[in-house]
């Protein structure tokens, strides 16, 4: 439905609710704005969208106004302009604007290009906004010449102690963009207004350091910033943008869009774009890290060659002539590749195909810490229901949100933001979770379980909420009230078992009981445990009583799911079909030629385990991997990554992979949602992942890699993936793996799960627990932690977090530098975080990207330690 208006005398529609602005824009009528910004409520601060409107007195803001049938407006008066100028003149009186009335501005910007660098802005030419301002454009539009006022400069010191970007808030002109977008939009509350009057500044609360009010450095105040005052602190030395090329961010499983500005074949800075998936916002990884990443200087950026204790630079027809003469050596199961979870799913695809039917290996081994056993083969064997996965609206959108085991706000930013963004809109928010997590603090209900009591957790949950279960629901009752009804589920001895007060079980079952739309979001801290297969049925069963609720694991890496769906482990072919499913084993062999199963114990343990024996000969390792000394037995190994891994000293040939702004490809979120990389620039030197295996496959005379481009391994992949019609799916970039026609149902089953608990031993000497993660900080062999200046500043990653009341008992203090020695013989060193977030006894940490030992230390879940602190430090 819509209603009829008119504009400048010319006859439009707009839908009831909508602005006159909005409706002037869609007709392509322009209406002059400062403080107004798309993803903002109205507040018609500026005045400058005074617009006429027949039958009301005075002006109207056009932000602010809505559109009713009949109105006739006037956008073009000689009154409005008038005022318009009067408002802006004002508004400029605060400002440098010296050289936005100059008459010999047209040219002045040809000539001066290298004072933009000038540490304090006193004009268009050293403003690194300069091209993109908006007060530009306004005083063009105006035609302003002159100004009635002199320069009143403030003389505020500019503020560059921050990582990321500065504040020079002598070029503020409050339109009040960047503190609606922290409180209004990011809920985050950085940004206030100091002050009032003349003395009105913008500024945090007391004049404290962003770091110390704990600011996100999420960028989106720079990015609606109309002027200069907030700026990238990179971007500003890196030139004029000459296009704007869309992509997909490389870090976390959310896959927010970002434009990749670009000049002069290079990358100089992102900015978020605009999808469904995450309203044009990103998070400091995405919006700060990616450049340093790409022009970093730890980059492997040319083929080399080991030749003795050196290496040597070599050509590409060199470097591929010596791996594959050396491969061909080798002998089916000796060879082994490890896998990116970062890479394109058509990368992916040909890592796995590669060591299948190049190399008649089952040896492919996804290196994410993630990809554990247990979630593949329940991503496999049908234990996460895909109809039951919730979209990012259907996050955003819910009634009732559970966060059990993820910190969202440090792991996956952007979902974490759109939790937020329900719980301001009224949803109540449940948090399940060891740690006193950032959106626990805002939760309507947090239960702080004891680690490893989830299923007991869930087991009295599904009792609780089978009691309150319809008649028409009778059968399904009394099965759940059969299988729970075990003396350590009762909800009277809980608490003691598990740390959940019997009210606060109750509370939740009403809560849930009472929605009408849930949304469950689990992560490492249910993924990790032990008898995940156990954990994931569990959650599951929530279905089995709850008529509206969606639920999923949210996976680490980028393209994790991408990954294991196109093959990348040895329990699974493409599709994610289980590789014992004779059906699809017998297609793919008759098309491959060879397909072999794995054998022994087949994860990255185990493989390690066949290293240490001298069974792998060769391997290709595409991400990082630790410096292991059994490496030392491998005849060949090959590095084809963007950052040398720790294992580079063992290495014989590197192999530089382009990054993410060098791609055209696809990724797939955590939804399941299929998503488009465009490359964005070619420098010499690197190559994409699929074209090094296609021309080593193809120096071994091996059949069936004659791919020209990355689309024609999709298509083959395609083949192979019934669900979805992939190219298709990555030209329209956002319809999901297993196809859009996705069913509101249930898993009609209910799951039977043990609910014993795993036992914790206490070992003499060893007086504390270590829960341990991976952090969402790697890319490709190297850590946005050590490669992006700033990083460290703003992470967890890297360091622990333990109690207060330990911190005493150990004698440590915030940020010590501590030795870590695991029951599992494991020692490493991290710097101390004291907090309030851990129960006591127990440690927390989330390793970062660069770990050497992540692969081995990240199991057990539950392992011993204690803490020594390092003397002389």
């Amino acid at each position: 439905m819509s209603i009829t208006l008119k504009i400048n005398g010319k006859e439009v529609k707009a839908k009831p609710g909508r602005t006159i602005l909005e409706a002037a824009q869609k007709e392509g009528i322009y209406v002059p704005t400062l403080c107004h910004h798309p993803q903002l409520n109205p507040s018609g601060a500026c005045r400058l969208c005074i617009v006429k409107v027949k039958g009301m007195k005075g002006l109207m803001t056009a932000c602010t106004t809505p559109v009713e049938a009949g109105m006739e407006i006037r956008t073009e008066t000689a009154q409005l302009k008038r005022l318009r100028r009067q408002t802006l003149e004002l508004t400029l009186s605060e400002h440098p604007y010296t050289c936005l009335i100059c008459d010999k501005k047209e040219g002045c910007g040809d000539f001066m290009g290298t004072i933009k660098k000038a540490g304090v802005i006193t004009g268009c030419q050293y403003c690194p906004k300069s091209g993109t301002c908006d007060l530009q454009d306004l005083v063009d539009y105006l035609g302003l010449k002159d100004m009635p006022y002199p320069i009143t400069y403030r003389s505020t010191p500019v503020e560059q102690d921050d990582p990321f970007f500065d504040r020079d808030y002598n070029l503020c002109i409050f339109c009040g963009r960047c503190v609606r977008m922290c409180n209004d939009v990011r809920d985050n509350g950085t940004l206030t207004f100091g002050y009032r009057g003349g003395k009105t500044v913008v500024g945090t609360a007391f004049g404290k350091s962003h770091m110390d009010v704990g600011c996100e450095f999420c960028g989106a105040c720079v990015d609606v910033c109309p002027t200069g005052a907030l700026y990238d602190k990179r971007s500003k030395w890196e030139g004029v943008c000459e296009k704007t090329v869309q992509s997909v961010c490389p870090v976390c499983s959310v896959g927010c869009k970002l434009d990749f500005s670009v000049h002069r074949n290079q990358l100089i800075a992102t900015a978020p774009g605009h999808s469904k998936t995450h309203d044009g916002q990103a998070c400091v990884r995405g919006r700060f890290g990616i450049v340093d990443l790409v022009h970093n200087q730890k980059r492997l950026k040319k083929p080399m060659i080991r030749t003795g204790k050196t290496w040597v630079e070599s050509s590409w027809d060199e470097a591929l002539d010596l791996v594959a003469a050396h491969l061909t050596e080798v002998k089916g199961s000796e060879f082994a590749m490890i896998a990116s979870s970062q890479a394109t799913n058509e990368d992916s695809y040909l890592y796995q195909k590669f060591t299948r039917a190049a190399m008649n290996s089952a040896n492919i081994h996804n290196g994410s810490p993630l990809a554990t056993p247990e979630l593949v083969e329940a991503l496999s064997g049908n234990h996460i229901n895909r109809s039951l996965i919730p979209s990012m609206d259907e996050v955003r959108n819910a009634e009732t949100l559970i966060i059990w085991g993820a910190d969202l706000s440090v792991s996956h930013p952007v979902l974490g933001l759109r939790v937020k963004q329900a719980k301001k809109r009224g949803a109540k928010l449940i948090v399940v979770d060891m740690r006193k997590t950032k959106l626990a603090q805002k939760a309507d209900l947090f239960l702080q379980v004891k680690p490893g009591t989830d299923r007991l957790v869930l087991a009295a949950l599904l009792q609780q909420l089978a009691l309150n279960l319809k008649k028409g629901k009778a059968a399904n009752r009394k099965k759940i009230l059969e299988l729970t009804s075990l003396p350590s589920v009762s909800v009277k001895n809980l608490e003691s078992k598990s740390g959940v007060a019997r009210d606060q079980m109750l509370e939740l079952v009403q809560i849930l009981v009472s929605s009408q739309s849930t949304v469950l979001l689990y992560g490492s801290g249910i993924l990790m445990q032990p008898r995940v297969l156990e954990t994931i049925p569990a959650l599951q069963n929530l279905a089995f009583t709850l008529s509206q609720i969606r639920m999923t694991p949210v996976m680490g890496e980028s393209n994790l799911l991408g990954s294991l769906f196109m093959g990348c482990d040895p329990r699974v072919l493409p599709g994610l079909i289980p590789v014992n499913d004779e059906k699809t084993h017998s297609r793919i062999k008759k098309k491959w030629g060879n397909l072999p199963v794995p054998e022994g114990k087949s994860d990255l343990p185990g493989l390690i385990k066949k290293i240490e024996l001298g069974r792998i000969k060769a391997m290709i390792v595409t991400d990082g991997f630790p410096a292991l000394e059994c490496l030392k037995k491998i005849n060949f190994l090959v590095v084809q990554s963007v950052f040398p891994p720790a294992c580079v000293e063992f290495a014989d040939v590197i192999l530089p992979a382009a990054s993410i702004s060098e791609l055209n490809g696809s990724m797939v979120n955590f939804e399941g949602r299929i998503q488009r990389l465009r490359a964005a620039s070619s420098p010499a030197g690197v190559k994409p992942d699929w074209w090094i295996l296609t021309q080593i496959a193809k120096k071994m005379q091996r059949k069936g890699f004659d791919y020209r481009s990355e689309l024609d391994v999709l298509r083959e992949a395609g083949s192979f993936i019934k669900s979805t019609d992939l190219v298709k799916a990555r030209a329209g970039s956002g319809s999901l793996l297993w196809g859009n026609g996705r069913t509101a149902g249930k898993k009609s089953g209910f799951n039977v799960f043990r609910t014993s608990l795993v036992p914790l031993k206490q070992t003499s000497g060893y007086t504390l627990r270590m829960f341990k993660e991976p952090g969402v900080y790697g890319y490709r062999g190297g850590s946005l932690i050590d490669l992006v200046g700033g990083m460290s500043d703003v992470a967890v990653a890297g360091r622990i977090e333990i109690h207060a009341r330990d911190a005493k008992k150990h004698k440590l203090k915030h940020m010590n530098l501590v030795k870590i020695i695991q029951k599992s013989g494991l020692e490493q060193t991290a710097r101390v975080l004291i907090s309030d977030r851990v129960p006591e006894t127990w440690v927390y940490w989330v390793a970062d990207g660069s770990d050497p030992n992540l692969v081995q230390s990240i199991q057990p879940f539950h392992d011993e330690i204690k803490i020594e602190k390092v003397a002389n430090e």
